[in-house]
């Protein structure tokens, strides 16, 4: 009996120990997988970079530098050319300077005889010719008026005009000279000569020589 009593016995206290070796070993075997699921949580977070969040803003793409055209200057740098020069002034480059050589002459808008009469010029007044078209010369005066007259009314003889009141002529070429008589605006001399800054000048119709008269002071030279 008791034989039997300790083999019915020893069944009852086998599952007991081998209960608590189960839960143990469960325990064990939890844990385990435990960290070896916190290791790999561990190398995934080392492995995968942090996530970005999206951009706000597309960003712009970059000029192409070697293709993008020069901007415009906005500025554009001013021209150094004097007055007088180039294609555009040629038509103010004198070609001669001479004078009426009649009693009056017409001056006119265009090269002939049916055109308008702008304004007159009387004998002996300087003239600048700066083109001609066949019997026709381009004409302007010491006021700036400017027409056509025609050709054979015109002389070589040179003249001058004064363009101020009680104008210097004095007997030589320089500021120092005994004045030889005074010069008023509007009046016309021949001209004779020139020097330096000075004009030599006489009476028109007589032919004589007066003095020396700046040249500042006169238009025709």
């Amino acid at each position: 009996m008791a034989l039997l009593s300790g083999m019915i016995r020893l069944p009852l206290l086998a599952p007991s120990r081998g209960k608590n070796w189960m839960t143990k070993l469960i325990i064990v075997a939890t844990m385990g997988f435990f960290l070896l699921g916190l290791e790999g949580a561990r190398a995934q977070q080392k492995v995968e970079p942090p996530s970005i969040p999206p951009l706000l803003e597309t960003p712009r793409p970059l000029e192409n530098l070697e293709t993008k055209e020069p901007a415009a200057p906005q500025n554009t740098p001013v021209s150094r050319k004097s007055p007088g020069k180039g294609p555009a002034a040629h038509r103010n480059t004198p070609v001669a300077m001479m004078s009426i050589g009649k009693e009056r002459a017409n001056v006119r808008a265009k090269p002939n005889l049916k055109s308008d009469i702008l304004f007159q010029v009387f004998q002996g007044d300087p003239i600048k010719v700066e083109k001609q078209k066949d019997d026709w010369v381009y004409i302007t005066d010491y006021k700036h008026n400017a027409g056509w007259v025609y050709k054979p009314l015109v002389s070589n003889t040179r003249t001058v005009v004064v363009l101020v009141d009680n104008a210097n002529i004095r007997k030589g070429p320089g500021s120092k000279g005994p004045v030889a008589r005074k010069g008023s605006e509007g009046e016309i001399y021949k001209l004779f000569a020139e020097k330096g800054r000075w004009v030599k000048v006489g009476y028109y119709w007589e032919n004589k020589v007066i003095g020396w008269i700046r040249d500042d002071l006169v238009w025709g030279e």
